[in-house]
């Protein structure tokens, strides 16, 4: 079954066969991901220490819904269909008091709700009567390390990854010389520094702070998250719209990530002037392998848009 995502204004859009879900500002489409492929090598992502009910990896999911079990709640109100229910050991320590009866009342809840896949956060021992319930009905239960926060939110990347083929970056997106360049590093190392040096002499701006990043026919396309779009955090000025800083025509809404640039934050001031000779590696996201550069921070904006240029004018040789 195929499944559309919609971006932006979908008023009078009708998709005949398709189900949907309005997320941002064009329509792109998923099919149903097994939980195998899901989970494969995401151990260490989710801090997964065990796994039953394998022969329920089969299973198809399309939906990016995780939920966390609140205790003192009436699960009958608040299991979602098609969902991955997160389940905390305390909670499963007070299900264990209960009576027999009580048990089988909430599995046949998780059974009838169609419950895609339970994990049980911030352990690495599983209860055995879930474990004999995973076993029985071939439901996926696994452990984590990771609090329900944690793991809620690392989930929901991974299922968006997945499901969307879609992945949020820390960083500022530009296109220069015709190239999309995805620049990252830590906070204060002059990322949006330099986007801006390089958007002012005329290289097109695309996205600050938050970059979603889609992975469309083996190719990554980059743009701003929609609540920030064409905004920009400046030092010392606040939250500004790009429109006001640059021409309207530089400022452009995707475009296509062919180069990664990371800098690093140095207590050598020397470093600061070896631009001439990054460090080159190579950076894979959702598959697809992009070149990556290494550069010393430039906390004061003077080379870094010049060493920026440098390296995309000596990649398109």
């Amino acid at each position: 079954m195929k499944y559309a995502i919609l971006f932006g204004n979908t008023e009078g859009l009708t998709l005949e066969g398709c189900d949907f879900l309005k997320v941002s500002g064009s329509v792109a489409y998923m099919s149903a991901v097994k939980l195998k492929d899901i989970f494969e090598d995401a151990e260490d992502i989710l801090g997964i220490t065990e796994i039953t009910g394998e022969t329920g990896l089969t299973r198809e999911i399309c939906q990016i819904r995780v939920q966390q079990n609140i205790e003192g709640k009436n699960d009958r109100d608040r299991l979602i269909p098609d969902t991955i229910l997160i389940l905390s050991p305390s909670y499963l320590s007070k299900l264990a008091c209960t009576s027999s009866k009580a048990r089988k009342n909430f599995f046949q809840r998780i059974i009838s709700s169609d419950i895609s896949c339970i994990a049980i956060s911030g352990t690495d021992s599983m209860p055995v009567f879930m474990r004999s319930f995973s076993e029985f009905y071939h439901i996926v239960i696994f452990t984590s390390i990771y609090d329900e926060f944690l793991l809620e939110s690392r989930l929901i990347g991974l299922l968006r990854e997945k499901i969307l083929h879609a992945v949020s970056l820390h960083g500022s997106l530009v296109n220069v010389f015709g190239h999309g360049i995805m620049i990252t590093g830590e906070s204060g190392a002059g990322k949006t520094e330099c986007a801006c040096r390089l958007t002012e002499k005329g290289h097109a701006w695309i996205a600050d702070d938050v970059v979603e990043v889609e992975k469309r026919s083996n190719m990554l396309y980059g743009r701003s998250q929609s609540l920030i779009k064409h905004l920009i955090h400046k030092r010392y000025r606040g939250i500004i719209d790009v429109k006001k800083l640059f021409n309207s025509a530089v400022i452009c809404d995707e475009t296509i990530i062919d180069i990664m640039i990371e800098f690093q934050i140095t207590k050598d001031i020397g470093k600061e002037k070896e631009c001439s000779y990054p460090v080159e590696k190579v950076h894979c996201i959702m598959g697809v392998t992009l070149p990556c550069f290494q550069l010393p921070a430039f906390p004061r904006g003077t080379n870094a848009h010049r060493c920026v240029e440098n390296i995309v004018s000596k990649f398109m040789l």
